[in-house]
């Protein structure tokens, strides 16, 4: 089996989805989970999302969570600034000249930026500007071809 035809097996599903997100939940799974963030242990871990995405951002801009914790309050508020801040923070990382386009340089640091910008992605998808997602998408499919 080729590196393409595993690839394709395992991502190709995916694209039978229609909308983001998609990589853990769908679409339609989304107002449940706002509703399940209003109550519970629920409301308390979207408090602490909030908390750890006001704190001052990690220096290691590749293994900071702020960019998926914005992602995660739009996901479970419907907030759309948190998605706008969410863009910001995945512009910067995709920029990032030390790791993101560096082929050379740690593999595991390039990894996990590119974890936390494809999360984002597919999170706040529908809530980023066009040339937003284009970028993004672009990044991330560079990305995967450095990493492979």
């Amino acid at each position: 089996m080729t590196v393409k035809t595993l690839i394709a097996a395992l991502f190709l599903p995916l694209c039978a989805f229609a909308g983001h997100p998609r990589l853990f939940f769908q679409a339609d799974d989304v107002p449940s989970l706002r509703e399940k963030a209003k109550k519970g242990p629920f409301a308390s871990m979207l408090r602490e999302i909030r908390k750890q995405a006001a704190a001052p951002p990690n220096d290691n801009l590749m293994y900071a969570f702020a960019l998926r914790n914005e992602a995660y309050i739009h996901l479970l508020t419907g907030d759309r600034e948190a998605a706008g801040r969410a863009a910001q923070l995945a512009l910067r990382l995709v920029d990032n000249q030390e790791f993101w386009n560096n082929p050379g340089s740690k593999g595991l640091s390039r990894a996990m930026g590119v974890l936390n910008v494809a999360v984002a992605y597919d999170i706040c998808h529908d809530a980023w500007p066009t040339e937003v997602r284009g970028r993004i998408s672009s990044q991330l499919a560079y990305a995967a071809r450095n990493l492979m």
